[in-house]
């Protein structure tokens, strides 16, 4: 997957998009991303693009969506798919059987297995239902005459276990690009895909929190022992929790001691009981299921309890060890989301202490 090495200097290129003004805010440089724009279709047509374009984006794509969808939903494996001579298609117009045309985002298509892969995106600037992006993306699939077909959606919001989140493509394009550094190969065009999706509104919120700090009680046991912890998603004082997409969780013991910094590999919004439940865990990795399970049983988990929850699934191998106890002046059940990561890092006192103030929280 060798891509040419172009050393050759560009020029510099600017197109305003006021005539009036010479602000630096309204100039797009050499992205050809910027120049599609920034609307929900927009960015639809410009992650398509750079799929056909780009064999380290598809090939990481199709690995990704892979983890989302059950094993009978797949096609070949990634590889031998990536030797077929797949097209994708945007905005694929598809004629209903009521006369009018319905139009599906990407189409994925790999004609020698008769496989494709039907993407139904929402903006990175709002938090859309993954669950009726999948519906639609399905009515859409039903027209489609292909053997066979998996759908996923594309969204900041996840309910359901096919949905890829933006965050995570964020990741992917960060990933291709930190993995070939020292390679004699040509990433202009996924460093351009990768900027063009961090200057866009609403996804750097993802970043915006480094750590969420709050009071552990019932939960602390089950996060040490299997990785996993849940608060709900709709009810006051919780609800921020997960929309605030911290990168490390810091959970507060007696004295508000913080030891330890838990890093979030990925973050779910699914009720942990009843149906809606017994249906996503066909969707999602057994491991992961395996650490909500246990975690259930040692938070004595309420299993008449269906509403819908913030779970955080922690990546024990990127969690870190404080150099230094953390302690509160005062412990209480409050969250703090301001303190930036650094702090956590700072020198101690005489007894060996970082001792922090309460910051307020967003």
């Amino acid at each position: 997957m060798k891509q040419k090495n172009n050393n050759k200097k560009q020029p510099i290129y600017r197109c305003y998009a006021n005539d009036n003004t010479k602000a630096t805010v309204d100039v797009v440089g050499n992205s050809l991303f910027e120049l599609i724009g920034t609307t929900e279709p927009e960015q639809t047509k410009s992650f398509g693009y750079i799929l056909a374009r780009s064999e380290y984006a598809m090939k990481s794509f199709l690995e990704l969506v892979y983890t989302k969808i059950s094993k009978s939903e797949r096609g070949k494996n990634v590889h031998d798919l990536m030797k077929e001579n797949y097209s994708v298609d945007c905005e694929l117009m598809l004629q209903s059987d009521k006369g009018s045309n319905d139009r599906a985002d990407i189409v994925i298509r790999f004609p020698e297995s008769q496989y494709a892969i039907i993407v139904e995106a929402k903006s990175m600037k709002i938090k859309a239902s993954s669950k009726a992006a999948v519906f639609q993306g399905q009515s859409y699939a039903n027209k489609l005459v292909i053997q066979k077909k998996a759908v996923i959606s594309l969204t900041n919001n996840q309910e359901s276990g096919n949905c890829v989140l933006w965050s995570e493509i964020v990741d992917m394009f960060d990933k291709i690009i930190r993995d070939n550094r020292n390679k004699n190969v040509s990433l202009d065009l996924e460093r351009d895909f990768l900027n063009y999706l961090l200057k866009i509104k609403g996804l750097m919120n993802y970043y915006d929190i480094e750590v969420l700090s709050i009071s552990a009680d019932r939960s602390i046991n089950g996060v040490r022992k299997t990785g996993i912890y849940d608060c709900p998603s709709e009810k006051r004082g919780y609800k921020t929790r997960g929309e605030h997409k911290p990168l490390f969780i810091a959970f507060r013991g007696k004295y508000g001691s913080v030891k330890k910094l838990y890093k979030v590999e990925r973050l779910l919004n699914i009720p942990l009981s009843g149906n809606d439940y017994d249906s996503f865990k066909g969707t999602i990795e057994k491991t992961i299921i395996d650490r909500i399970e246990e975690y259930k049983k040692i938070v004595s988990y309420d299993n008449t309890d269906t509403k819908p929850k913030w779970v955080f699934v922690l990546d024990e191998n990127r969690s870190i060890v404080l150099p230094h106890e953390i302690r509160y002046k005062r412990n209480n059940s409050f969250v703090e989301t301001q303190r930036p990561l650094r702090d956590y890092f700072a020198e101690p006192d005489k007894d060996g202490i970082v001792l922090f103030s309460r910051l307020s929280s967003k």
